[in-house]
C-alpha cells in the first residue's frame, strides 16, 4: 500500500493496481487487495482478498486540486550549458 500510495502522490494521479488472489490451478497462492488510489495517496477502492468486481469514481477535478497543492512545475529552472 504505502509504495502505490507514494507513487500516486508523487505523480499526483489516480493509481489502479489490480492484483489476482485465490488459490490457482498450479497451486500458487495470491492474495488480492487490488487499489484504486487518489493523487493524495488516500485509498479510495480496497478489494481485499474477496474476487469481484470494484468501481472507484475517478474525478479530474482532484487530480489538478493535488497538483495545485505541490507546485513543483512553477520552481523549474534552466541547468546552464556547460562548455567542453
Amino acid at each position: 500500500h504505502i509504495l502505490l500510495r507514494a507513487r500516486a502522490i508523487e505523480a499526483g494521479a489516480y493509481v489502479i493496481a489490480a492484483a489476482q488472489t485465490g488459490v490457482h490451478a498450479d497451486g500458487r497462492a495470491t492474495y488480492g487487495h487490488s487499489l484504486v488510489i487518489d493523487p493524495w495517496g488516500e485509498i479510495i477502492l480496497d478489494m481485499g482478498e474477496a474476487a469481484g468486481v470494484g468501481f472507484a469514481e475517478i474525478d479530474p477535478a482532484r487530480v489538478a486540486d493535488v497538483r495545485a497543492r505541490i507546485p513543483v512545475l512553477a520552481h523549474r529552472r534552466a541547468i546552464p550549458e556547460v562548455e567542453s
